[in-house]
């Protein structure tokens, strides 16, 4: 980012904005959608959990910390149930594009298709007990992130939707090449 003022605005002042106008009109339960970004502070080799408290290494992984540690507050002074999703890179999996329309032909990191991230929220939002937690959430997993994954898979009860153009190859190395 050039400057910090646009994602502070969007990621921060933004949830803020919105979290308060849900406690305003009663609304009691949120989705966030957040990113791996907000524990990449984290030193190299630290696996990363539910738990693993927001730490940032550059402009916009500290916006996505900051966003948690709001949310969290909104939690504590007024009760409000917030779902926490640290998603992957987010990807169109039918047409391997990522967020910004380009192809995308090679991946490492843990990434997540839009409808999947949309049925996560789904799940996350109908829990029958919800405080504020966090949940990764990943279409594909690279072997470094699958426990997380898969705890989500549980304590959501939700699967990502089987997706023809990945190759069972491009599942288990992250690789998504045709």
């Amino acid at each position: 980012y050039e400057n910090p003022f646009g994602p502070y605005n969007a990621n921060v002042t933004g949830t803020a904005n919105l979290l308060y106008a849900a406690h305003k009109h009663g609304i009691k339960r949120v989705c966030l959608i957040s990113s791996e970004a907000a524990v990449a502070g984290r030193p190299d080799g630290v696996p990363h959990t539910p738990k693993t408290r927001p730490s940032a290494k550059d402009v916009y992984s500290a916006t996505k910390a900051c966003q948690e540690i709001t949310a969290e507050a909104f939690h504590r002074q007024f009760g409000l149930e917030i779902a926490i999703l640290r998603i992957g890179y987010v990807v169109d999996l039918n047409e391997n594009l990522d967020k910004y329309g380009s192809k995308v032909s090679d991946c490492n990191v843990p990434i997540i298709d839009p409808r999947d991230c949309g049925d996560a929220v789904r799940c996350a939002l109908e829990l029958p007990v919800l405080s504020c937690q966090v949940f990764y959430v990943y279409s594909l997993f690279t072997p470094e992130n699958g426990p997380e994954g898969f705890a989500t898979y549980t304590a959501l009860n939700w699967k990502p939707q089987p997706n023809s153009s990945v190759t069972p190859n491009a599942l288990q190395t992250g690789n998504l090449a045709k």
